[in-house]
């Protein structure tokens, strides 16, 4: 929390904070877990951080992933692995204007129209021109378009039993969930699992991504079986560290 006393300046939990406050409670939280050198090689090639930026939201919204978290990931990921390109990788419930024409466009959760670039709005495309970030191979990949490949779930799924993953999450060396955390109606409580819905693709999924494309079902949403999607597809993800943002929150 901002007021934690080992902070190098301490704020009230309601205070407006800054690049570097936030950067401090991030890293202070991930010390608390036994630090990032202790999971993650510093001989690792790929790393992908997974925010979740499903919609277009602003920071503090509580709805998607603030990436004042995300870029201090990015600085502590690049100081244990310093030759790592390190992705920021999303395949949330928008897409970016540029793609628009090429898929079949429904509606978002709530009606609301989807066409818009959620990383501009977010945030996370100015990073790329972050001094702060200077010499860090650093970009961002919308999972939505992503190369992907039918992957079966082990043992067997719940819901189905092969689901689309895209490349870079199967490819990548080190894969770190970033989320919100969240209070819905659907399964209570959201936090690092649910986060991996975003990991399937909407050229396979559609938009929203319970809708489906032909030959390919949609993802079941309703919340007698979410539970069940969500253990399914965070069974291939094959996370290897997760950060919670809690700094704003939200509740539904």
């Amino acid at each position: 929390a901002s007021d934690y006393e080992r902070l190098a300046a301490p704020a009230p939990r309601d205070a407006d904070l800054s690049v570097a406050q936030v950067e401090d409670m991030v890293r202070q939280a991930v010390t608390l877990a036994g630090g990032l050198h202790q999971h993650l090689s510093p001989d690792a090639e790929w790393v992908v951080i997974k925010p979740n930026i499903v919609e277009l939201k602003r920071q503090g919204s509580g709805v998607i992933t603030d990436w004042r978290v995300v870029r201090a990931l990015v600085r502590i990921v690049h100081e244990v692995a310093q030759q790592a390109r390190i992705s920021i990788a999303e395949g949330a419930a928008w897409v970016p204007p540029e793609k628009a024409d090429q898929v079949d466009l429904g509606m978002g959760m709530g009606g609301e129209q989807v066409v818009g670039d959620g990383f501009e709005i977010a945030g996370y495309r100015a990073l790329l021109q972050d001094p702060g970030l200077a010499g860090i191979g650093l970009d961002l990949v919308d999972l939505n378009f992503d190369e992907s490949h039918a992957v079966q779930v082990p043992g067997g799924g719940y819901v189905f039993a092969t689901y689309q993953i895209p490349q870079t999450i199967l490819e990548c060396d080190f894969l770190i969930t970033v989320p919100v955390l969240k209070i819905i109606g659907a399964v209570g409580m959201t936090n690092a699992l649910k986060n991996f819905v975003g990991i399937a693709p909407g050229t396979a999924y559609g938009w929203p991504k319970m809708r489906g494309t032909p030959g390919i079902p949609g993802l079941p949403h309703m919340p007698e079986i979410l539970d069940e999607v969500i253990v399914d597809l965070t069974s291939l993800a094959e996370a290897d560290f997760a950060v919670v943002d809690a700094i704003v929150g939200m509740e539904r």
